[in-house]
């Protein structure tokens, strides 16, 4: 092991790029893949993001309960909000001229408040389940942490009985609460393996190439099989097909986005653009799904109106760059003039 590699801000480089591959991970889940191809991805992209929170609660000083809370709803809940209403903006302007506006005002401001992806009333921008359930999911950590007094030997049976406990509903009642508290018992599994492997490991440390290649080599092949074998998983819709396999394949694929995300440090084009993503990754997750669907309505009317020869212009999916830029675009303006809607403070 060698010290990490840290950038100015005294962030882990490597813990960027992973946060960086698992929102590119979602945003491919997001577009046209084949049938495979998206058994693979969703079997962890989204544990990926579950297990590098609990990491970056375990790197984080203690606080105080409301501290942490308000923190939360800086970061967590206020982008959810702002986010949430641009969204409902583009619902209403984009909306069928047969349907009732009042109808659709309501429905999508009922989706917003109670926070769930897919579950109908279903948010406006699906992919921010993941904030108002990663809410649910820290207040639950929170909880089981105070009732275990911090000892782990108390609370990895906790996270395993509420990981059971969350499978259950899965297959059985199939209870579905607000801002996520259905998927929370699972995602918790998920949260404290981030957060107990920083615990009990060196948080600031690099694994030597050899050791993450040998590393790469056993956690591919296994992820491989095991998601094949699951087959088609969705934890937004919690359905998470054979529990065990679920679990493992998960797992498994998230270990071989660790050592992948270990080598990639040490080669610096690769390391800045999935850095960029990392940290970049809340909007990337609000503004995906956002864009395109403007893009594609925008030259679905263009097409209908320009002169013949230009009409396979619009046809084409020359939407996608424009989508991609548009994201873009919202990176820079948001963390250059409107750091505040995701609970960044303005550079002095």
């Amino acid at each position: 092991m060698s010290p990490a590699v840290l950038e100015p801000q005294g962030r882990l480089i490597w813990l960027d790029v992973y946060k960086g591959l698992a929102i590119a991970l979602v945003v491919l889940g997001h577009m046209q893949i084949p049938g495979v191809a998206a058994v693979l991805i969703y079997s962890f992209h989204v544990p990926l993001f579950f297990i590098a929170a609990g990491y970056g609660m375990a790197l984080s000083r203690k606080r105080s309960m409301g501290t942490f809370l308000a923190g939360r709803w800086r970061t967590l809940v206020v982008p959810y909000g702002l986010f949430s209403l641009i969204g409902l903006a583009w619902v209403l302007l984009l909306r069928s001229p047969t349907s009732d506006p009042i109808h659709v005002l309501q429905r999508s401001l009922l989706g917003i408040l109670l926070g769930n992806g897919s579950a109908s009333p279903k948010t406006v921008l699906t992919p921010l389940w993941f904030l108002t359930c990663l809410v649910s999911t820290e207040v639950l950590f929170l909880l089981l942490q105070r009732l275990s007094k911090g000892r782990w030997q108390r609370l990895v049976p906790l996270l395993l009985g509420f990981l059971v406990l969350g499978l259950v509903n899965s297959t059985t009642w199939r209870l579905t609460l607000p801002w996520g508290g259905h998927l929370a018992p699972v995602a918790l599994g998920f949260y404290g393996a981030g957060y107990l492997y920083c615990r009990h490991h060196p948080a600031q440390t690099t694994i030597n190439l050899p050791r993450a290649l040998i590393g790469l080599s056993l956690a591919l092949p296994l992820w491989l099989t095991l998601a094949l074998t699951n087959g088609r998983v969705d934890m937004n819709a919690n359905n998470y097909g054979q529990p065990l396999l679920f679990l493992t394949s998960a797992f498994s694929g998230s270990i071989m986005i660790y050592f992948i995300a270990q080598i990639m440090e040490r080669q610096t084009g690769f390391a800045r653009v999935a850095t960029y993503l990392g940290a970049n990754s809340l909007v990337i997750l609000a503004t995906h799904t956002l864009w395109p669907g403007i893009s594609r309505q925008l030259f679905a009317t263009l097409a209908a109106i320009a002169p013949a020869p230009l009409t396979p212009l619009f046809t084409s999916r020359l939407d996608m760059l424009l989508s991609v830029g548009m994201v873009w675009i919202s990176i820079e303006l948001i963390n250059r003039h409107l750091p505040g809607w995701i609970g960044r403070r303005r550079a002095s």
